[in-house]
């Protein structure tokens, strides 16, 4: 028996169902009784009697009195006589997010667009709760045949299934082990900031690193290190959570004017209290520029720097990725690197890349 998943049962066995019909197409193959679903899913009959009586009366399912419950040629998911395309599913961070603003939408909306394009067949993964188990069973009971995963867990179950399972899986931005991943670098970005550091007669960089494994703002750490002995100290504050951030920052701007950095690098959505700690303190923008990490929007009147990394470039390399690892499954997991572009921004919402 399945292990039963909290959340909807008659969800759980529908979408079994419907991954049933999408791998059968036009063919009519016979389906679990109410019995058997009770079984694999842990559930009561009545429950599975209710999912296989809806699915009848949206046409899905025909039942044949004494022989049993079939799937309905008529509503098969292609055009007969095409292979069927490879059904991939799309997760972005745990499935759990409400909404999505201007910046995950457009990954999200990207990656979806180059898997149709690269001829693939797009299946969202959404759910409104942090429990890794849904998504898991949700791609094993939809028989997806891979999966694509923007910014996940470190940990995420789903990863270790689909591997055990010789199913291809990337993830983007945060490297998962097992899978491939698309890891965005912003090396380039950082020696030109270095250098304008430099030409500004900047005295401290500081640099504030999330404490999320895989953050992909590694490569900033790894710049720091490179570039630690030029005329500019470097100050490395890493593995903060997110909630004390406002913390950190009112720490830094509290700092003697002489100590003060004068470039302060924020690897999380951080720039709107930055900015209205600075402006509580009565530090001008000029004194601390700041510079974001391009995973996130940026708050009116923001003036500093911006390391931004292409969606379409990101979305391009794991689709590649996921297309060469139908064909070579017997590949260990590869990284594709992606490198960033470092832009000033004014006030006045000019952006000028460097």
């Amino acid at each position: 028996m399945t292990k039963n998943i909290r959340g909807s049962n008659i969800k759980n066995i529908r979408t079994y169902i419907m991954g049933l019909i999408y791998r059968n197409s036009f063919s009519s193959v016979r389906v679990p009784s109410s019995m058997e679903l009770a079984r694999k899913f842990g559930v009561t009959r009545r429950t599975a009697r209710m999912a296989l009586e809806g699915l009848i009366a949206e046409d899905f399912l025909t039942s044949k009195s004494g022989i049993g419950t079939f799937t309905n040629p008529k509503r098969g998911f292609k055009l007969s006589g095409v292979q069927q395309k490879p059904l991939i599913g799309l997760c972005f961070g745990d499935g759990s997010f409400f909404y999505y603003d201007a910046y995950t939408g457009k990954l999200f909306a990207e990656v979806m667009s180059q898997l149709l394009d690269a001829d693939f067949n797009v299946y969202p993964l959404v759910h409104t709760s942090t429990e890794p188990e849904l998504i898991t069973a949700e791609i094993e009971y939809a028989g997806l045949d891979g999966a694509v995963f923007c910014n996940p867990n470190p940990d995420f179950s789903a990863v270790n299934f689909l591997r055990a399972a010789n199913k291809p899986c990337v993830t983007i931005r945060y490297a998962v082990e097992g899978a491939d991943f698309v890891q965005p670098q912003t090396t380039e970005a950082l020696l030109k900031l270095v250098s304008i550091a430099e030409e500004e007669k900047r005295k401290k960089i500081t640099v504030l690193v999330s404490e999320a494994p895989g953050n992909y703002l590694q490569s900033s750490v790894q710049a720091v290190e490179k570039y630690g002995k030029s005329s500019v100290e470097i100050e490395l504050i890493e593995g903060l959570d997110p909630s004390i951030y406002e913390a950190v920052l009112t720490e830094i701007f509290s700092r003697p004017e002489e100590t003060l950095p004068g470039m302060l690098l924020l690897g999380w959505r951080a720039p709107e209290t930055a900015m209205r700690i600075m402006a509580e303190k009565g530090i001008a923008p000029e004194r601390c520029s700041l510079i974001v990490d391009g995973a996130f929007s940026l708050p009116e009147g923001f003036s500093g720097y911006n390391l931004d990394v292409s969606c379409a470039e990101m979305t391009k390399e794991a689709v590649a990725l996921l297309e060469q690892r139908f064909l070579h499954p017997e590949l260990p997991p590869q990284t594709n690197i992606v490198e960033g572009k470092l832009i000033k921004i004014n006030r006045e919402g000019g952006r000028n890349i460097l």
